[in-house]
């Protein structure tokens, strides 16, 4: 959609921006989508069965942008339950657990099984790596998955609610990039 402002400057805005958010269960998707759209950070661990979708809006230099969060279920894999999910989705936060290496050592998998769905490398991602404000078990020097695979990486406390939005500052651009990509090839047509 192209609206054009009082200064007569064109602004695109997109339907609603899915992004999916994935990892391992226990890593604080939940809690991270929960203290985004509340301010509210849960101490005590839910697990979530199946998804829930969670809509809200931000506010960005580009206009306003409407965002649906899909909190998984960690223990399912991409591929297996509810590949639907997947079809329709614009970005992806893959999270890991800086105190517990299996979660950290599972992004791999995620991100082969999200490429798999996607089809795309340009595909926007981040890795998050959360709890920031506890022991960390991951080393920052062994945590080289991002880096290697030109990934975004960004560690969090969600309970400080330290560097949430920083989140979307890496995702956003790279959302707006493949959207007016797909506009522009659409007029092309």
């Amino acid at each position: 959609k192209i609206h054009i402002n009082t200064n007569n400057t064109i602004l695109y805005t997109m339907s609603t921006t899915r992004i999916i958010i994935i990892g391992n269960g226990g890593v604080g998707k939940s809690s991270f989508i929960k203290t985004i759209n509340t301010d509210i950070f849960q101490e005590k661990y839910e697990s979530t069965i199946g998804y829930n979708k969670h809509n809200m809006k931000f506010l960005t230099n580009r206009g306003k942008i409407d965002i649906q969060l899909i909190d998984t279920a960690g223990q399912e894999k991409i591929g297996t339950v509810h590949s639907d999910l997947y079809k329709d989705i614009d970005a992806a936060i893959m999270m890991f657990d800086l105190t517990s290496r299996i979660t950290y050592n599972a992004i791999p998998t995620w991100y082969r099984d999200l490429q798999k769905i996607t089809q795309n490398k340009d595909f926007p991602v981040v890795i998050v790596g959360n709890k920031l404000d506890l022991e960390r078990k991951v080393k920052q020097n062994t945590i080289t998955y991002p880096q290697k695979n030109n990934i975004p990486y960004i560690e969090t406390s969600i309970k400080n609610r330290d560097n949430l939005i920083h989140v979307f500052n890496e995702l956003f651009p790279k959302i707006f990039k493949r959207s007016e990509e797909r506009r522009v090839g659409k007029e092309c047509r």
